[in-house]
């Protein structure tokens, strides 16, 4: 396997969509799809925490704590960022989410409640970074 750096991932993001033509859109949905195919494979229990920032990892992650949700998983997910700031895909992901009746709430309450929480959700699933 060969983890790349942010600087060579932008590149190949950036020659798969613009010059092989696939929508960045559907890369997201591509990366949150594998992601939550290797979280159902390594883990037995059903319940995550999904924490998404405002770009593009926050759209993966929502793409995650969908399919999770889609699987009976019980997710919770909080978004560091006034939803009225995303934009592009990130924004698209997260009206699917909630088209799809997933409960996307603000950070301070995962901050205000953490222990409780991580306590209760094995599983914490960084969007953010």
């Amino acid at each position: 396997m060969k983890v790349v750096t942010s600087l060579e991932m932008r590149e190949i993001d950036s020659i798969t969509i613009n010059k092989i033509g696939i929508p960045s859109c559907v890369l997201m949905e591509r990366a949150g799809l594998i992601v939550s195919s290797k979280i159902l494979e390594l883990f037995n229990f059903k319940k995550a925490i999904v924490i998404v920032g405002s770009g593009n990892n926050g759209g993966d992650g929502l793409v995650v704590a969908r399919n999770l949700k889609n699987e009976g998983w019980d997710i919770k997910t909080f978004i560091t960022t006034d939803p009225k700031k995303l934009k592009d895909d990130a924004l698209i992901q997260y009206k699917i989410a909630l088209n799809f009746g997933l409960q996307i709430e603000d950070i301070e309450k995962f901050l205000n409640y953490h222990q409780d929480l991580t306590k209760e959700y094995p599983l914490l699933i960084d969007a953010i970074f």
